[in-house]
């Protein structure tokens, strides 16, 4: 996993997974700039991962 998909998927994990994904998705304010620089950086297929790895974090940890 790289700088950026941790960076994204630190923030998941620390966000509601539905409602970061929306926010991700949908460009709001509430979500850092730093974490949309890190998002737009990623490949589908990066994301993907990213948002697997967030879930597998959340129902381990659920």
């Amino acid at each position: 996993m790289n700088a950026n998909m941790k960076i994204v998927r630190d923030w998941i994990i620390t966000q509601s997974y539905e409602t970061a994904i929306i926010e991700l998705e949908g460009e709001y304010d509430t979500v850092p700039n730093e974490v949309y620089k890190a998002y737009y950086c990623l490949s589908y297929i990066e994301k993907l991962k990213v948002f697997r790895n967030a879930v597998n974090h959340i129902i381990k940890n659920y």
